[in-house]
């Protein structure tokens, strides 16, 4: 069975058999499923087995899916994933979307899991995260971007992470991932992939994306894969 990949403009959702992830972290929230069975997964020096599980942005961790299918539903910066969730739901919710990756069974799954706001998001914080998004190959430093709100860099990077839950590099290098993610579903290269999304080049690309989930590329988008973009970012 081929892996699936649906990407919409709040959530990511990965599905497919993989075996031991090197240690990782993203700028996003991650809700873990096993779905034919636990996994293992280490973090701050402890490990633990479970089926069902809630990774903090920017929390380091290794897993091992010991080969079995899982699903890990990616939740964008400036929403946290929840806390209280129904395994037995989740996992019927997931298999519908497996089946028919339409939006209204997107939908579902969605309504399922549910998510919180970081909280208020400031308005020039706001200013900040659109210009990144018009531009993301400009690589415009903190203090320019901070400047043309009429903040000091401190203040913004203040403002930025209790309005998105994750620094502003941190929301750049997430947001350029999910680009790139995008341009690969609709057929582009590798290489021009990483070059619309604002990477060096194909290896600077690879490399954080292994250091965002723990694989490389070639293992989600050089397989048998079903993707779907629902609400795309771009």
């Amino acid at each position: 069975m081929g892996a699936l990949l649906v990407l919409d403009a709040g959530r990511a959702l990965f599905v497919s058999e993989l075996e031991a992830l090197t240690p990782h972290q993203a700028a996003a929230d991650a809700l873990l499923v096993g779905l034919e069975g636990p996994f293992t997964i280490e973090r701050d020096g402890q490990r633990e087995t479970t089926e069902l599980c809630v990774v903090p942005a920017r929390t380091e961790h290794a897993l091992d899916f010991h080969g079995r299918r899982m699903a890990c539903l990616y939740f964008e910066p400036g929403t946290r994933a929840p806390q209280r969730l129904d395994l037995a739901g989740l996992r019927a919710r997931l298999d519908t979307v497996m089946r028919d990756a339409r939006e209204a069974t997107w939908s579902a799954l969605l309504d399922e899991t549910g998510f919180e706001r970081c909280g208020p998001v400031d308005a020039r914080a706001a200013q900040v995260a659109r210009a990144l998004a018009r531009s993301p190959d400009e690589n415009v430093p903190a203090e320019l971007l901070a400047e043309q709100v009429g903040l000091s860099s401190s203040r913004l990077e203040h403002l930025f992470t209790r309005s998105y839950g994750v620094p502003l590099r941190a929301w750049r290098g997430w947001w350029r991932m999910r680009m790139a993610a995008e341009q690969l579903l609709d057929g582009r290269t590798l290489t021009e992939a990483a070059h619309a999304a604002g990477f060096h080049d194909s290896a600077h690309f690879s490399n954080t994306f292994r250091q965002t989930f723990g694989l490389p590329p070639s293992l989600v988008f050089g397989r048998e894969l079903e993707g779907r973009l629902i609400g795309s970012l771009t």
